[in-house]
Formats: C-alpha cells, structure tokens, sequence
C-alpha cells in the first residue's frame, strides 16, 4: 500500500506517459481507490487497535479523491482529460 501511494507522486503526478495520454486524474483515481482496496481488509484490525489512526487513513483517502471530484465526470468511468485541468486547478499530493 505504501509503495503503491508513493507511487502516484513519485511516477504518475510527474510522469510524461500519463500527462501525454490524458488520464492522469483518471489514473490518480485508480491508484488511490486500489490503495482503499487493499488496506480494507485491515481496517477492522486499525480500528480495533487505534480509531485516531483509522479515522486519519480514511481522511487522508477522502482529502486525496476531493482533491480530484470536480474532474471526474458524473455517471462516466471517465474524467476530465489532464490538459483540460489548469496547473493551479491540478491536484496537490
């Protein structure tokens, strides 16, 4: 999970390959909602050791698809293409 998140801003957010092919908010998505899917097993055992840890880690996960929700386009798999976004509208991770 962690090398997964480190990811998105190490190789997706500074990545060419994704800014070229237009799917970078699209991209971020998938990597934060595969990193939710895979510590979802867990949560119960965070929760059972530190609500104030769970409550952090689904807060981190929320702030991270707020800071994309208004590029993701309504009832489409889709989001808005990465060259439509404006450098001070793009997320800040």
């Amino acid at each position: 999970m962690i090398a997964l998140a480190n990811e998105v801003g190490a190789k997706k957010i500074s990545s060419e390959e994704e800014t070229w092919s237009d799917q970078s908010i699209l991209i971020f998505r998938e990597n934060w909602e595969g990193i939710r899917s895979q510590y979802r097993p867990f949560e119960p055992i965070i929760a059972q050791r530190s609500e104030r840890i769970r409550t952090l880690i689904a807060t981190a996960h929320q702030s991270a698809m707020a800071s994309i929700e208004s590029f993701v386009m309504a009832n489409q798999a889709a989001t808005r293409p990465y060259s439509q976004v404006g450098r001070g509208d793009r997320p800040n991770c």
